[in-house]
């Protein structure tokens, strides 16, 4: 124990905190596995995993292919995970978000060092914390929300130094945290409008006496700079600045798309001073420790200043993303709550006795069980899935049975496939990787989009147009019942495959037969060519409930004619 009570190093990087990290992030990961081991997989985790599996098994690799149409930064930080074997891939954004919680305590852990808490007192701290529903929920959701907590408490970090000091330097470590949070997480948005109005509350009052736009520009200029950097990207790659908002399978849309199926949008979806006071509500029941932060700090003007603006930030934020249609829970961004206590934990007085840091640990174990009856309350399907897993043991299968049976089909059935990994990915991830797979980003399957009959595929004049080899072709396409996404309420996005909605009839019927063009063919070729079928289909998978794979059937011979004859 003797490393843990050394004096306090201004340093961040020692071998003490090293050896705190490691502890930490071995408890966190054996948390993630309990957690698989009971095959609990959400959506927003498959989802982003099938990103990586489908960008970095494409033909060609191309960083644009992740989309502009979530952040970036939580993508990135997957891709060590894309060399392991296939089967231990879609555990990529678990550890992903607990190594980056770890990090968050273990940062934690040297900032309460610093405040000359003792090894025992740190170890209780960062435990209560760990335990922490909201904080367990943030890790292991499957959204990699761990970085966004450690991104959060920065943040919480800059005001308090932008309160104490407001110097150049207070600015810039804002100015970095904003940047960073827009590329990491879409609550950016949400966090920064309900901080915004509450600067003056921050900054010395001499600097809104003497230039008050000087420090509302100072703020918020870093998000503008992101937010325009965002559209132009977006302008460069999908020749749509907005693409990223006006896109229905984007993530800065968030569950518009599932309105009907998510309780507290039915019940607060468009509107703001409702859900507000709900988050504020629940807030106070899930961290009475904060109640006690306020009154703890009431001699210390700027201090209470700074935890009543993280509470109302959080709750105003709910409120803005209920608004907007975007909340699926509002625990999205009350978890944020997690790391904004840990924050005002650095920001109380100095002055705290045996007796204070007592009521202290007793305040944060009634907000552990407080957090719990916030969970509780009008759950996500993701969300009782989860908390089934405290209550009952209960274990689940990781990926529904319809796309587990269609990803391991394709597994064993090769070929080059057009496939909708929007609404696929479960099966694709199930697959273990995305080799021959046609997704919307690629050539092939936007040709598929534009063309009259997906039977023009066959045509390897229109292939060679776009750069692929003539021995290039289609070999089947996996289609979506179109009733399914209407009953599914967990599917993170119930919206019907790209190719159903081009090709209403493709799933019952198959894909129809369209005559060959016959340009530059003599008569007599015209004629054969229009009574002849070069391209037939067969239904070669069909589970009768969810999926079905239509084939094409290819006469060889025939087809080098028609192309010879196009040609």
């Amino acid at each position: 124990m003797h490393i843990f009570n050394q004096a306090p190093d201004p340093k961040i990087v020692t071998r003490q905190n090293t050896l705190v990290f490691l502890l930490i992030l071995s408890a966190l990961a054996g948390f993630v596995w309990w957690q698989l081991s009971h095959h609990f997989a959400s959506d927003l985790a498959l989802q982003s995993w099938n990103k990586i599996l489908t960008v970095f098994d494409a033909f060609e690799f191309r960083i644009e292919n992740l989309s502009m149409l979530q952040p970036h930064i939580p993508l990135y930080l997957m891709i060590p995970f894309y060399y392991l074997p296939a089967e231990y891939g879609y555990i990529a954004p678990y550890l992903t978000s607990a190594f980056c919680s770890a990090l968050l305590l273990a940062l934690w852990n040297h900032d309460l060092k610093q405040r000359n808490y003792t090894a025992v007192q740190r170890g209780l701290l960062v435990l209560l914390v760990a335990i922490h529903p909201f904080f367990l929920w943030a890790m292991t959701g499957g959204a990699v929300h761990g970085l966004t907590l450690l991104v959060f408490y920065l943040f919480c970090i800059a005001s308090i130094r932008l309160t104490k000091y407001a110097d150049a330097r207070a600015f810039l470590m804002m100015a970095l945290v904003l940047i960073s949070f827009f590329f990491v997480d879409e609550l950016a948005f949400f966090v920064f409008i309900a901080f915004f109005p509450m600067v003056q509350l921050l900054v010395p009052r001499r600097m809104i006496d003497e230039s008050p736009m000087a420090v509302y520009l100072l703020v918020a200029v870093p998000l503008i700079v992101a937010v325009l950097t965002w559209l132009y990207l977006n302008n460069v790659f999908a020749s749509n600045a907005y693409e990223f908002l006006e896109n229905p399978y984007g993530s800065f849309r968030g569950s518009w798309l599932r309105v009907e199926n998510v309780e507290w949008l039915r019940l607060f979806g468009g509107k703001f001073l409702t859900p507000t006071l709900l988050a504020i509500g629940l807030l106070l029941v899930a961290f009475p420790v904060s109640i006690w932060m306020i009154w703890r700090a009431r001699r210390h003007t700027k201090i209470l200043a700074g935890i009543a603006i993280l509470v109302l930030n959080v709750a105003l934020a709910v409120g803005f993303g209920s608004a907007s249609y975007y909340l699926s829970h509002p625990i999205e961004i009350m978890s944020l709550m997690v790391p904004g206590i840990m924050a005002a934990l650095i920001l109380m007085p100095r002055e705290f006795n045996a007796t204070n840091r007592f009521v202290l640990y007793v305040m944060l174990a009634l907000s552990v069980a407080g957090g719990w009856y916030a969970m509780n309350w009008k759950p996500t399907h993701e969300m009782r899935n989860w908390l089934s897993m405290f209550t009952s043991g209960e274990k689940q299968p990781p990926i529904s049975g319809t796309d587990e049976a269609l990803g391991k089909w394709l597994k064993e059935n090769r070929g080059v496939t057009l496939i909708d990994d929007n609404v696929a990915y479960r099966a694709i991830v199930a697959r273990g990787d995305a080799k021959d797979l046609m997704v919307p980003f690629t050539k092939e399957f936007q040709l598929a989009l534009r063309s009259e009959n997906l039977t023009e595929l066959n045509n390897l004049s229109t292939l060679s147009s776009i750069g692929r080899a003539e021995s290039f072709k289609i070999e089947q396409v996996v289609v979506q019942n179109p009733v399914y996404s209407k009953y599914n309420e967990s599917l993170a996005s119930p919206e019907i495959d790209m190719l159903t909605r081009r090709y209403p009839n493709l799933y019952a019927e198959g894909i129809v037969k369209k005559n060959v063009k016959t340009e530059g063919a003599t008569v007599t070729e015209k004629v054969n060519l229009e009574n002849s079928e070069p391209i037939a289909v067969e239904l070669v998978y069909d589970d009768h409930v969810n999926w079905r794979v239509w084939r094409f059937k290819y006469n060889e011979e025939l087809h080098r004619n028609v192309v010879q004859c196009i040609e």
